[in-house]
């Protein structure tokens, strides 16, 4: 005998289910005799652990995963992985990086990686994540510090350049998240994480995306005389730059999926890094 998720009915039946074309597996599905709802074991796990947060008001990161079905079945939330476990994992891994950063590179770089990690840690995920629609764009930053990290591995500053393709990497994260929060809106709204796509409309949340598409845009182009770039990277710059605003017109139009957008941001700031490297070795034929 199981409680019905649905209207708390102790008397349940259970039923196989079929396998289908993404679950080849037969799952076993309970009925409730009194409303006919069917739920299977892990779905009335979730909806009494939405059901206890909710009234609780309190909502760790781990409750909150497992309300969301992109990250439900993650080793933390299934239980594969212990917390402490997990916390002894990230800080190992976190100071192992340390230490190859300090040992082979330089103490700037392992600074600036640490510095990262603790900003990500606390700042994004623990205080800014559940509490601002604006998370991202602040703890945007700790994605765009590699950067500087691998900059300050070849030497002792940050130079003027550096900080530009901070700036780029700054002010394209936020677009690209927001395209995948509105592809997973619904998962959003169930672990009650305050995204953009959640407190604001499709329309307005697609304008804000346009704006730092074309922001980011813009600091690639700013980019190619700061850092002394061609005319390949120019190009590369120019080509992909009108593609990615012109998905995010696209997307406000409902011409194009949110997941689309996505994947091409991906590809865009790939594009343009390898554009850098195709403009050196470029130049670099020339002399």
């Amino acid at each position: 005998m199981m409680q019905c998720p649905f209207c708390n009915n102790q008397e349940t039946q259970v039923r196989d289910s079929r396998p289908t074309e993404e679950n080849s597996a037969i799952r076993r599905r309970r009925q409730c005799l009194a409303c006919g709802g069917r739920f299977t074991t892990f779905e009335r796990i979730q909806m009494r652990d939405l059901t206890v947060v909710k009234r609780s008001g309190k909502r760790a990161p781990f409750d909150r995963d497992k309300l969301m079905k992109r990250t439900s079945d993650r080793p933390l939330v299934t239980g594969e992985l212990t917390k402490i476990n997990a916390i002894l994992y990230s800080i190992f891994c976190g100071f192992t990086g340390f230490l190859i950063l300090y040992i082979f590179t330089t103490h700037l770089a392992a600074w600036i990686a640490l510095s990262a990690n603790l900003f990500y840690t606390f700042i994004y995920t623990l205080y800014l994540k559940p509490r601002t629609n604006q998370n991202i764009v602040i703890g945007g930053a700790s994605g765009a510090a590699p950067v500087l990290i691998g900059w300050a591995a070849t030497g002792n500053s940050i130079e003027i350049g550096t900080w530009v393709l901070f700036l780029l990497v700054f002010t394209w994260t936020p677009a690209h998240f927001w395209a995948l929060a509105i592809e997973n809106k619904k998962d959003y709204q169930e672990a009650d994480f305050p995204m953009l796509s959640t407190q604001e409309t499709f329309e307005r949340t697609s304008i804000f995306i346009s704006i730092y598409s074309c922001a980011t845009v813009i600091v690639s182009i700013v980019a190619a005389p700061i850092l002394q770039l061609g005319i390949v990277y120019l190009f590369i710059a120019v080509f992909f730059g009108f593609n990615l605003m012109y998905k995010s017109y696209n997307l406000f139009k409902r011409k194009i999926s949110p997941i689309k957008y996505f994947v091409f941001s991906n590809t865009y700031l790939a594009v343009i890094f390898i554009g850098i490297v195709a403009d050196v070795l470029w130049t670099l034929k020339g002399i």
